[in-house]
């Protein structure tokens, strides 16, 4: 079981940084139910991230192009002045890990998206609720915002051979907090949904 982050935008230039949390629980058992996500917040690492488009660093998350996109990660491990400076880093919600993406940026290529893609600890119970959330927060430095952005859970990895966006897929939970614009704030996005497989 997997789940992707989707974003649909039509405005320019767009840069989020993203933390998953640690909930993906059963609505009816939300306090005690354990979260089915793996490394949650990005705190786990095989190696340190040296340098941009390193998601994959972050196991088991990954890009829709099997580690060949460009979705970013941070880590306090390493705070170098490039990643710090250049991007002006909100620090992570929780902990020491975080993650980067473009939901849409016409100045860098036709309609590029990114998304990251992480995997649960157990399927999902068909028939049975699940809640979902994870914080956003706006890039400073950005020119415009974006609303339709939300959580897509499969059975399978979604993977796009050839840069497609994966726009055809209709999440599950979705951003209904408007356009979110804060740069200061952690902004949290929730929902719940009947899982219809496993």
């Amino acid at each position: 079981m997997s789940f992707t982050l989707l974003f649909n935008m039509k405005k320019t230039s767009l840069l989020i940084f993203l933390i998953l949390i640690a909930n993906i629980n059963s609505f009816a058992q939300l306090i005690l139910s354990p979260n089915l996500v793996q490394n949650p917040s990005f705190e786990l690492y095989d190696t340190c991230p040296d340098h941009m488009s390193q998601i994959c660093r972050a196991y088991p998350w990954t890009d829709c192009l099997g580690c060949n996109g460009s979705s970013d990660y941070f880590n306090s491990c390493n705070n170098s002045v490039m990643t710090s400076t250049f991007f002006n880093i909100q620090y992570p919600r929780t902990g020491n890990g975080e993650a980067l993406i473009h939901t849409y940026s016409s100045s860098i290529g036709s309609n590029k998206r990114e998304y990251i893609m992480g995997k649960l600890n157990n399927s999902l119970i068909h028939n049975k609720r699940y809640c979902g959330e994870f914080y956003t927060s706006l890039y400073d430095y950005c020119l415009n915002a974006i609303s339709n952005f939300g959580m897509y859970f499969s059975i399978d990895t979604v993977l796009q051979n050839n840069g497609n966006c994966l726009n055809y897929l209709q999440p599950q939970i979705e951003n209904a907090n408007g356009i979110i614009t804060d740069t200061l704030i952690w902004v949290k996005v929730r929902g719940t949904f009947i899982a219809s497989g496993s």
